[in-house]
């Protein structure tokens, strides 16, 4: 018997981390806001960090998904944040205000880190681009005329806008691929970083386990910066609506809650 599925409540779900897979700790100015979700910065001068303290291997595949906000106050809005790979967490787990974006100046003298940092401000010193850019970087670098540690960009964030300050959230999405050594960052499914490399030889002294994590700092100029990990996107009980935008080649789970019935979608085949 095919039944329709209108009738069945599903919840949609984030595919990132779980909050009982994560063991989030926290510093300078971040402020959980529970559900997966993390304050960095306030619209004051901030600092903060959030790292995972569970490791992750750069010989598996590393597939995680993000939201980040990077508030809503544009022209004087400042600095941005920055996703962090690093294999240690004893020491330096945050570094300068401003223009650092709290990555920069977090030395950890035992090991290795890359960055995507998410820039929002033009910092002449950084050698940054007008508009609000992304860029990946090593060595706790944010100096993009470093051609050295300077791994790829900067580029633009958001491929049709300058600003990524809108108050919104945007999807980030971190592929490693450790048979071909290729780093991708994808921002609301677009491409934004694309990098090859020895990441662990090059980058982590030979070291294969790393820590993933978010900093973020502001300074004279400032906005509200956040990031949230592994919660439900949201619950829907009218299945005619809303639209649910997924990107290709990823999956979401329907959870109809009856294994004993069949269901019939509409296209049965997906475009």
């Amino acid at each position: 018997m095919v039944k329709s599925f209108r009738f069945f409540t599903f919840t949609l779900l984030f595919f990132a981390f779980s909050p009982a897979q994560t063991q989030i700790i926290t510093g300078g100015n971040t402020t959980s806001l529970g559900s997966g979700c993390y304050r960095l910065t306030n619209n004051v001068n901030h600092k903060g960090y959030a790292y995972d303290t569970n490791e992750l291997s750069l010989l598996d595949t590393i597939n995680l998904k993000f939201r980040v906000n990077l508030g809503a106050t544009n022209a004087s809005g400042a600095d941005g944040i920055v996703f962090v790979l690093r294999d240690s967490l004893t020491s330096g787990l945050l570094g300068d205000l401003g223009r650092s974006l709290g990555f920069e100046g977090a030395v950890n003298p035992s090991g290795g880190s890359i960055g995507v940092e998410f820039d929002t401000y033009q910092n002449g010193l950084n050698s940054d681009p007008q508009q609000d850019h992304m860029a990946l970087s090593k060595n706790w670098n944010v100096d993009h005329g470093d051609a050295t540690n300077t791994l790829f960009g900067p580029v633009q964030a958001l491929p049709n806008s300058v600003n990524i300050e809108d108050g919104n959230d945007h999807i980030l999405h971190i592929k490693w691929n450790p048979s071909t050594q290729v780093f991708k960052a994808f921002l609301d499914c677009n491409l934004r970083i694309n990098y090859q490399g020895d990441l662990v030889n090059e980058v982590f002294n030979g070291n294969t386990d790393v820590y993933w994590g978010f900093v973020g700092a502001t300074s004279g100029s400032f906005n509200v910066q956040k990031f949230c990990i592994g919660t439900p996107i949201e619950d829907v009980t009218d299945l005619l609506s809303p639209t649910v935008d997924v990107c290709k080649g990823d999956t979401v789970n329907f959870d109809a809650g009856q294994s004993t019935v069949s269901y019939l979608w509409t296209p049965a085949l997906a475009l």
